[in-house]
C-alpha cells in the first residue's frame, strides 16, 4: 500500500454497482453483487483487482494502509418485533437486530422506562461475523403485569435507530364492585364500577338476583351502563344482587353478594273496639280497620273458639281476600269467645288474638231502655209546638166536614 492510497468503506448494500478508488497510481474496481461474507481488498500501488459476487445486504469492511480513513454508518434495524396478544402463563420472545458502524449497543425499554433483567425477565446480546448485533428479550411465565409497549434502540457515536411494538397480556375482569343508590316498595337502584378490565374490551354484564329464599334469577345487562334500576319486586321483601363481567378471555368472579329490604312492613292490628261489632248472635269484623304497613294486604285467616272452655279452634277461612266488613254468625247469645286473625302481606304476617263476648237479651233491652224520648210533659209545655198540634187538628176536622158535605151534594 501506498502512502497516498485511500479507502472507501460502504455498509449495507443494496445489490448496485460499488466502485472504489483508491491510490493516485492504483485502482480497485469492485462491481456487482457480493456474497454474504466479509471481504478484504489489499491493494499495491499500480496493482488493480476487480471483484463481484452477490451481496446479501452486510457490512463491507475494506482494511487498506495506515493513511486510510473509515466513514462512519448509523445504526439501522434489521430486524423488529411485532405485536403480541396472549393470556397470562405461556413464555414469550422478542428480538431486534441491527447494523452500523461502530457497533451498535441494543437497550430495551418498557413504557417508557429501562427493562429490568431478573429471573423471569432476561436479556440476551451478541454480535455476528458480520458485525450485526442480535439482542432479544426472553419473558418466562407472562403475567398480566407484563403486558405495555416494548421499545428496542440501537445506540452509537453515530446516532439511534429505535422500534416498538405492544404485548398485550389479556386476563379476565375483575370482580365488580357494587352498591345500592336507592330502595323503594317496589325497585331497587344499583350502581357498579370494574377497576381492571383485564385489557380487553368487556362485553357485557350479568346480575344475578333473587327473592329469599326463592331461586337465583339472571338478568343480561349492555357492557356500556354501569347502573340499574331493578323493578318489579315485592313491597317490604328481601332481596339479593351479585354482578358479574366478561372479556373476549373470559368471566369475572362475582361481586359480593348485596341483601336488600325494599320498603314496607307487616300489617299492624287495630283496637278491638274499632274492629269487632257486636251482635246477639253473631259479629261483624271491620277488616279495613286494619293498617297495611305500607304493603297492601293480600289476605286474611280467621278462627274462633269457646273462651277457656274449648281448645279446638274453629276455622271461618284461611283465606278472605277482601278488606270490607265481614260477618261470623251462629254465635250463642251472652257467650264468650276468643277470635285469632292473621293478616298477610308480602313484608309478612301479623298475629293477633281479640277477646269478645256476644250480647245477651237482657242487655239489649237495657240497651233500648237507656233511649232517651221526649216526655209528654216536655211537648205539651212547649207552647210553639202546641199551637202546631192545635191548628193541625182544627184543620183536618175542617177538612172532613167539607168532604163529607160535598159528598152529599153530589149524591
Amino acid at each position: 500500500m501506498s502512502d497516498i492510497s485511500t479507502t472507501a468503506r460502504s455498509g449495507f448494500l443494496h445489490p448496485k454497482l460499488l466502485n472504489c478508488s483508491l491510490s493516485d497510481n492504483s485502482t480497485t474496481a469492485c462491481s456487482g453483487f457480493f456474497n454474504p461474507k466479509l471481504f478484504e481488498l489489499l491493494v499495491s500501488d499500480n496493482s488493480t483487482t476487480a471483484c463481484s459476487g452477490y451481496f446479501n445486504p452486510k457490512l463491507l469492511k475494506l482494511w487498506m494502509s495506515d493513511n486510510s480513513t473509515t466513514a462512519e454508518v448509523a445504526p439501522q434495524l434489521l430486524y423488529k418485533f411485532i405485536e403480541q396478544t396472549m393470556q397470562p402463563g405461556p413464555s414469550v420472545s422478542l428480538k431486534c437486530s441491527a447494523s452500523g458502524n461502530p457497533t451498535p449497543k441494543i437497550v430495551w425499554y418498557v413504557d417508557g422506562f429501562p427493562l429490568p433483567n431478573n429471573d423471569r425477565l432476561m436479556i440476551g446480546q451478541y454480535v455476528t461475523m458480520f458485525g450485526d448485533v442480535i439482542s432479544h428479550v426472553n419473558i418466562t411465565a407472562v403475567k398480566s403485569e407484563d403486558g405495555g409497549d416494548y421499545e428496542c434502540r440501537a445506540l452509537s457515536k453515530a446516532g439511534v435507530a429505535s422500534h416498538s411494538a405492544r404485548l398485550n397480556i389479556y386476563v379476565p375482569p375483575s370482580a365488580p364492585i357494587v352498591s345500592v343508590n336507592s330502595v323503594h316498595k317496589n325497585s331497587v337502584s344499583l350502581q357498579w364500577r370494574v377497576e381492571d378490565i383485564g385489557g380487553a374490551p368487556l362485553k357485557g354484564f350479568t346480575l344475578t338476583f333473587r327473592r329469599e329464599p326463592a331461586e337465583w334469577e339472571e338478568l343480561q345487562l349492555d357492557r356500556r351502563i354501569n347502573s340499574y334500576v331493578l323493578e318489579n319486586l315485592q313491597c317490604g321483601t328481601r332481596y339479593q344482587f351479585t354482578i358479574n363481567t366478561y372479556n373476549t378471555i373470559g368471566t369475572s368472579p362475582s361481586s359480593e353478594v348485596e341483601s336488600v329490604k325494599t320498603k314496607g312492613d307487616k300489617p299492624s292490628a287495630p283496637p278491638t273496639q274499632s274492629f269487632i261489632r257486636l251482635n246477639t248472635t253473631s259479629i261483624t269484623l271491620d277488616l279495613s280497620s286494619w293498617q297495611d304497613g305500607g304493603c297492601p294486604i293480600l289476605y286474611f285467616s280467621i278462627e274462633f273458639k269457646l273462651h277457656e272452655s274449648s281448645t279446638e279452634w274453629i276455622i271461618v277461612s284461611n283465606k278472605i281476600e277482601t278488606n270490607a266488613r265481614y260477618n261470623i254468625g251462629d254465635l250463642d247469645p251472652g257467650t264468650a269467645y276468643n277470635l285469632r286473625m292473621t293478616a298477610h302481606n308480602n313484608a309478612g304476617s301479623t298475629h293477633k288474638e281479640f277477646y269478645f263476648k256476644t250480647l245477651d237479651f237482657v242487655e239489649i233491652k237495657n240497651e233500648l231502655g237507656r233511649v232517651e224520648l221526649p216526655s209528654v210533659q216536655t211537648v205539651f209545655t212547649d207552647a210553639h209546638l202546641l199551637a202546631v198540634i192545635v191548628s193541625s187538628i182544627f184543620g183536618t176536622i175542617l177538612a172532613l166536614i167539607g168532604a163529607l158535605i160535598c159528598f152529599k151534594n153530589c149524591s
